[in-house]
């Protein structure tokens, strides 16, 4: 066996969705981290209906010559940074876990089932090609390729990918031809507007798999902070407004949800642009509230910013963001 089939042996244990099980019980998001045979794990739960099996992975740089690398700094051959790499995530159907695995560990987990290697007596699903092809295009093989804004093929999520340059001079991520999914899947407006969009078909796609904390991008790309931002809120500091101000969700993911928690700021929030630099945003009521609900349960209520919180710079899939938060008035 290879050594990632031996190392999923020793994680898809019953101990592991032991863990799994009082982690769905327990009704806060966070973090549980597991050590096995001198490897990190952790069951990340972003939100209240998936956890995310996850290994802290390192990835090496080889550049020919010093690069600038979003979220990195600049990078030569030899520099590495570690990240915690998806192999998959558990839901719940009908009270029972059911795992679901990336495309880079497919193969490996079929080999395990097809051999009776696994134990684990769960329900094990396969994403599509379109979700498997999303988690490519937001990786952070792709988010460092598309830093270098030059036309690039390689590896993501065990898929063969390719980086053109657009007629509008930024990169947009694709699949290789022979997977037999046509059409650009991300657009990287670095330069242009320091942003990362989905293509307008992957729009859904990609707000549920970034709600869940499915893409390593923004592992790198949350760490940036907007520098030398000196524009203030202006009137909005006094201001009540209605809560039909707030109109998308965004997700923090420039920290860990247990130093998120405990510096006092939200994950997921509703929110609302005041400008081209800044956003109003607030926190969820209820672990299992999403901003959509949030929005729609909060229409009519009245807000004021909490100045208690202070003003934070996070990226959302609009780009970078100063953060002020509010509260009901």
């Amino acid at each position: 066996m290879t050594a990632t089939q031996e190392m999923l042996i020793s994680l898809l244990t019953k101990e592991t969705l032991d863990k799994v099980n009082k982690q769905f019980i327990n009704s806060d998001t966070g973090i549980i981290h597991i050590e096995i045979d001198g490897l990190d794990y952790r069951l990340f739960k972003p939100t209240a209906t998936n956890i995310n099996l996850e290994i802290l992975n390192t990835m090496s740089f080889d550049f020919s010559e010093m690069q600038n690398i979003l979220g990195i700094g600049r990078a030569t051959k030899g520099k590495s940074i570690m990240y915690y790499l998806p192999i998959g995530y558990f839901t719940q159907i009908k009270g029972s876990p059911e795992l679901t695995v990336v495309k880079a560990f497919e193969n490996d987990i079929d080999y395990l089932i097809n051999n009776n290697k696994l134990s684990l007596p769960i329900k094990i699903n396969k994403l599509s090609l379109k979700e498997n092809a999303l988690l490519a295009a937001f990786s952070i093989e792709s988010a460092t390729r598309a830093e270098k804004y030059e036309d690039a093929s390689y590896t993501a999520n065990g898929l063969f990918c390719d980086i053109y340059m657009c007629t509008d001079g930024f990169p947009q991520v694709f699949l290789d031809d022979r997977h037999g999914l046509s059409g650009p899947i991300a657009a990287y407006l670095i330069k242009e507007k320091n942003m990362v969009n989905p293509i307008t078909d992957y729009k859904e796609l990609f707000d549920k798999f970034n709600s869940m904390g499915l893409l390593t991008a923004f592992k790198i790309l949350g760490t940036q902070e907007i520098q030398n931002t000196n524009t203030d809120i202006g009137d909005w500091a006094n201001k009540v407004f209605n809560g039909s101000q707030f109109n998308s969700g965004i997700y923090d993911d420039s920290e860990s949800l247990e130093e998120l928690k405990r510096k006092g700021y939200p994950y997921a929030m509703a929110s609302f642009d005041i400008n081209n630099d800044i956003s109003i945003a607030i926190g969820m009521e209820r672990s299992n509230q999403s901003p959509r609900d949030f929005m729609n349960e909060n229409h009519n209520n009245k807000f004021i910013l909490d100045m208690s919180i202070p003003k934070k710079t996070i990226l959302t899939m609009r780009g970078k963001r100063l953060v002020y938060y509010a509260k009901k008035f």
